[in-house]
């Protein structure tokens, strides 16, 4: 099509060029016409020349218009859409959360529509609790859960979330306090991620021995960082509807442990529920997949030495 385009200006711009000489040649004095050979030889370089500029002219004016979309393009694909926000209240005559750690924590529920594949950021904000969000697919399974952000600074809680399904997903606005108080929730697209993770490192895969799994490993300075805390990611299958239980024990710093589903979407995490500094996930996967499980700390840059274990039903 940009070529049709580019023949059909090349001609154009020769027509006019064409005329202006032909005028050109009409209105010379006639001690110029006198040599027909060196005016013609002048009058064809001039034409030369000048269709060669009318064309780089022509050629600047399209890549600059083609830029131009496709910086609108990308700026529209950057571009945060909001899909649901609201500010409210948790208070003492509010139902109880169902998550059998936040049993005595009143919670707020709200339906929204999400769609497969793309991902959303869920923000949960108050100045008055810890903030947990927490996030339920149609049939009532969580599909993702945060408590201190992603950066791990603050008490507001943040996740992200890449449904595997269209459909109605319920978002739960508790804390892990039990307290009342303000909040806001907030729930956004975000075109510029592919993927719910935030942990890009590749992945090591664990092997089943007899129905555990146990992996040594060591965190050094040229490890991968987020949040300016190292960590490695492992993948390990886990079947549908059995019970795991996941831990990371170090002698050397404070673990902390997360848990993604298939797509990426964090669906557990711990600090040390395993004793001391140690961390434990319980879990029991709603669907059979490659899970992964992602070893880090709790605070800034620790190295050392630690150990996974996970024992499978």
């Amino acid at each position: 099509m940009k070529c049709v385009r580019l023949e059909s200006l090349t001609h154009r711009v020769r027509r006019v060029l064409d005329l202006v000489f032909a005028t050109a040649c009409h209105r010379l004095p006639h001690i110029v016409i006198d040599n027909p050979f060196t005016f013609r030889k002048i009058i064809a370089m001039l034409k030369h020349w000048m269709l060669v500029a009318a064309m780089i002219g022509v050629l600047l004016s399209m890549n600059l218009s083609s830029q131009a979309g496709e910086k609108k393009k990308s700026e529209r694909a950057k571009k945060v859409e909001a899909v649901f926000g609201k500010d409210d209240e948790l208070n003492a005559k509010d139902s109880r959360d169902t998550h059998r750690a936040l049993k005595k924590s009143p919670c707020k529920t709200y339906a929204v529509k999400l769609t497969k594949d793309i991902v959303y950021q869920i923000d949960l904000k108050s100045k008055d609790f810890d903030a947990i969000a927490r996030i339920e697919d149609p049939k009532s399974n969580q599909v993702a859960f945060n408590d201190d952000a992603l950066d791990g600074k603050g008490t507001d809680a943040r996740l992200l979330l890449r449904p595997d399904a269209d459909g109605e997903f319920t978002v739960v606005a508790t804390n892990r306090d039990g307290k009342a108080g303000k909040f806001s929730v907030a729930v956004v697209e975000r075109p510029d991620l592919k993927s719910a993770s935030i942990y890009p490192e590749k992945s090591i895969a664990l092997k089943w021995q007899a129905g555990k799994v146990k992996h040594a490993g060591s965190f050094m300075e040229q490890d991968g960082l987020v949040f300016s805390k190292h960590y490695k990611a492992f993948t390990l299958n886990l079947e549908k509807g059995k019970a795991y239980r996941i831990e990371l024990q170090s002698g050397d710093f404070d673990a902390f442990l997360v848990l993604e589903d298939p797509n990426g979407n964090i669906i557990a995490q711990d600090d040390d529920s395993s004793g001391g500094v140690n961390a434990r996930i319980t879990f029991t996967p709603e669907a059979a997949g490659l899970y992964r499980i992602i070893a880090t700390t709790a605070t800034a840059r620790c190295v050392g030495g630690f150990e996974i274990l996970v024992s499978g039903p």
